[in-house]
């Protein structure tokens, strides 16, 4: 990674790129200063890291996918509920609407013999 500067700069030109950019050389690495051993147990509790993570992401998604559930669940029951509401109130509504009809047509009967004993009455008084 650093070869491609050493060819073209002077040595303390390159300590100076490396610590500018923020990189340190192969030669002040930190995991050429370290031994075997710990390169490898660093590798195992990295790797150790990673499957807890994988693991918990796994069981995260577990809980995620739960929830969806029970929530599509719970919006599923709530429209159920809102249509049979609905119809409930498109029957009553209809009730309502047959019920004004006979109402009507009642009131409609009784103004006729209304009018009709009041023109019998009015005629029989006479």
């Amino acid at each position: 990674m650093l070869w491609w500067f050493q060819k073209f700069l002077p040595r303390t030109s390159q300590e100076a790129f490396v610590k500018n950019v923020g990189l340190q050389s192969r030669s002040n690495s930190k995991l050429n200063n370290l031994s075997a051993a710990a390169v490898s147990a660093h590798v195992v509790d990295l790797e150790d890291q990673l499957k807890r993570s994988q693991d918990q992401s796994a069981e995260m998604k577990k809980e995620l996918d739960a929830i969806k559930k029970k929530s599509e669940e719970e919006v599923a029951s709530i429209k159920m509920k809102a249509d049979v509401a609905e119809a409930a109130q498109a029957q009553r509504d209809k009730d309502y609407q047959a019920l004004l009809t006979r109402t009507e047509d009642n009131d409609a009967r009784v103004a006729h013999m209304m009018a009709l004993f009041g023109s019998n009455n009015s005629s029989a008084g006479n």
